[in-house]
């Protein structure tokens, strides 16, 4: 059976997907109160691109508050979500929760 230019754009847009679907981000440890670090990683990667951006908002903003804690969660948490942004492709999704808390903040 002969395929179609079309079957042969659609077969291959559908082995580049495949091909860019990355594993999980891992985080290992725990946080500060215990719990593993990697719950934050399951929910951030499960979380939509608004969410997420959301998400990620908060946490760059808590960690530029509690720079005065180097222990804070919310330096790791941060670091994470620029990790996820990178592991999703998306390297604008950080870039965006970045600039919009930088606007918070005096």
């Amino acid at each position: 059976m002969k395929s179609t230019d079309s079957e042969l754009e659609g077969m291959m847009k559908r082995a580049d997907q495949i091909e860019q679907v990355k594993p999980p981000l891992t985080i290992e440890g725990k946080d500060n109160y215990g719990h593993p670090r990697q719950e934050f990683a399951d929910k951030i990667a499960a979380a939509s691109e608004v969410v997420f951006v959301q998400m990620a908002e908060n946490r760059i903003w808590l960690s530029a508050y509690a720079s005065n804690n180097p222990r804070s969660d919310y330096h790791w948490q941060a670091d994470a979500c620029a990790d996820e942004a990178e592991r999703r492709g998306k390297p604008e999704l950080y870039r965006q929760a970045w600039s919009r808390a930088a606007a918070t903040m005096g």
